[in-house]
């Protein structure tokens, strides 16, 4: 008989990290993505240690406190 296989998605995987306040700011990159927010799908690529999650979460925070849905996947 074949194993079951759960592929539930884990709760950290859909919510974006805590702010914290010694995040790098970065407000010139964060406005240009929220003002994006027409878009159906932005996709922020870079190297590793870019600041890619920081960045993110401060647009996905801005952009809630303006009222704009957004979604959340880390993979």
């Amino acid at each position: 008989m074949p194993a079951v296989v759960s592929h539930k998605l884990r709760s950290h995987k859909l919510q974006p990290p805590a702010l914290v306040q010694e995040q790098v700011s970065r407000p010139s990159l964060r406005d240009i993505l929220c003002n994006s927010a027409s878009a159906k799908l932005v996709l922020l690529s870079a190297p590793a240690g870019f600041v890619k999650t920081s960045l993110m979460t401060q647009v996905c925070f801005k952009m809630a406190e303006s009222g704009i849905d957004t979604a959340w996947l880390t993979l």
